[in-house]
């Protein structure tokens, strides 16, 4: 999205992975009402954004310091930030 109310389908360039990412090729992708709420410029956002965090797919490559994950994955994704090491993010 440029601005609120003013969406488009754009090509993105593929950026460079850092050592702990993974990229992600999406199949498929929700909107949530946070996202109709940017859309709608009721809800702060930064432009330009795009919109759409809930999603799944398969890795199409990952950092050296991927472990976890290998390439032809099929994972979903959560958009939640979290470190992934301590107590609280590892607990199920």
């Amino acid at each position: 999205m440029k601005s609120a109310r003013k969406a488009a389908v754009v090509d993105i360039v593929e950026s460079a992975i850092g050592t702990g990412d993974v990229l992600v090729r999406v199949a498929y992708c929700g909107i949530c009402g946070t996202d109709l709420h940017i859309y709608d410029g009721e809800f702060p956002a930064k432009f330009p954004l795009v919109l759409g965090h809930e999603f799944s797919g398969v890795v199409e490559r990952t950092g050296k310091g991927v472990k976890s994950l290998k390439v032809g994955e099929y994972v979903a994704v959560d958009p939640n930030i979290s470190c992934g090491t301590c107590y609280y993010c590892r607990r199920e």
